[in-house]
């Protein structure tokens, strides 16, 4: 099932991070950045490690890291969804 999450302000050569859990396994997640309309785009951004962690509860953590390594301000947000 498709996801989205936040809306971020990037500024160029900046650097974020996120993580979520939905608090269970959700299996393999893919994540990546969208900018949105009203932002000036013609940015490459740039999902720069995926990782995640399985809590003592049992559930999974997901951390991505991104950067912006367009010419312009981006104002995007993390979306994906699950590979399984």
């Amino acid at each position: 099932m498709a996801w989205n999450g936040g809306r971020l302000v990037l500024n160029p050569g900046w650097t974020t991070d996120w993580w979520y859990s939905w608090g269970d396994d959700r299996g393999a997640q893919f994540a990546q950045l969208r900018e949105f309309r009203e932002s000036t785009r013609l940015n490459r951004l740039t999902v720069t490690y995926y990782s995640l962690k399985r809590e003592d509860n049992n559930a999974i953590s997901y951390f991505v890291g991104a950067r912006n390594d367009g010419p312009n301000v981006a104002i995007c947000e993390l979306v994906g969804g699950g590979l399984t």
